[in-house]
């Protein structure tokens, strides 16, 4: 399988590890000899195998925008090379703004898998050594995944059904979740998203998205669309149908911040934020 149809098929790795694999690609692609023209068509299918993945997006628009202009092959990919390099997440800071919401909280609930979150909690963990909650994540089940990774970095974790959401929300202090894309308006994330923060609110529970500053993508530039995805996912039958979506959009209102490397934003300031960090 060729780098686009992994990063394509791949339905377990979070947002971050599919850039990470793209960040790769792009950089053994200006390895080899290529023109200017084949370095747009690869950057072009990098982000056609997943659209509404904004790290991939923004990665590759970022590139053809700096070097759109530039002709000489070896200038093209010195910037190539910095773009991608200049594109991890300050961890540190992540960590840092993190604990501030973080302190003192025992009990957390998560959602999906997110290798940032993964990375928060492992930063913050072993000073405040929380029971984590976290869901399966049906039907992929990317919450054992998830789960089984906490476990192994030493963390303390339960691990519930989807359905069960709703008799652990009561216990939890915190709600901390990873996303695919933040626009002005919405946050988009694996389905049961929109649940769990709805649920957060009646609880009056925080609900906060951790991420890093590639996930913010306007809608304008990329509408939110997705198609459904194999029914013999969920179950294998017929003569009933049986629909499989693994995206949703959540009105950026129910959450009490958006915990960035740069700082924690309010939902009412998301929009300018993301206005100001243009691609």
């Amino acid at each position: 399988m060729n780098l686009i149809e992994h990063i394509k098929n791949d339905k377990e790795s979070g947002a971050n590890e599919l850039k990470g694999i793209a960040r790769q690609g792009i950089l053994e692609f200006i390895s080899k000899s290529h023109s200017k023209e084949s370095l747009f068509n690869f950057l072009h299918a990098l982000e056609l195998a997943r659209p509404s993945m904004a790290p991939i997006k923004v990665l590759t628009r970022t590139i053809i925008a700096e070097v759109k202009d530039l002709e000489d092959p070896y200038k093209i990919d010195q910037k190539v090379k910095e773009i991608v390099n200049a594109s991890f997440i300050k961890l540190d800071a992540l960590i840092k703004n993190a604990e501030k919401v973080l302190t003192n909280k025992k009990v957390i609930l998560t959602y999906s898998y997110s290798s940032t979150v993964l990375k928060v909690f492992v930063g913050v963990g072993f000073k405040l050594t929380p029971t984590i909650f976290v869901p399966e994540g049906r039907p992929n089940f990317e919450g054992r995944k998830f789960a089984s990774r906490l476990s192994s970095a030493g963390l303390r974790v339960v691990l519930i059904t989807d359905a069960e959401v709703s008799r652990f929300m009561k216990d939890t202090e915190i709600v901390i979740i990873g996303a695919d894309r933040i626009t002005e308006i919405s946050v988009i994330n694996k389905v049961g998203t929109f649940s769990i923060a709805l649920l957060a609110r009646e609880f009056k529970i925080p609900c906060y998205v951790v991420c890093g500053r590639d996930k913010f993508l306007s809608k304008i530039i990329a509408p939110f669309e997705e198609s459904p995805k194999d029914p013999k996912e969920i179950w294998d039958i017929e003569g009933i149908e049986v629909l499989n979506f693994y995206f949703e959009e959540v009105p950026i209102k129910y959450f009490t911040g958006i915990i960035t490397d740069d700082k924690i934003i309010l939902p009412n300031d998301v929009s300018a934020y993301l206005n100001s960090y243009k691609i």
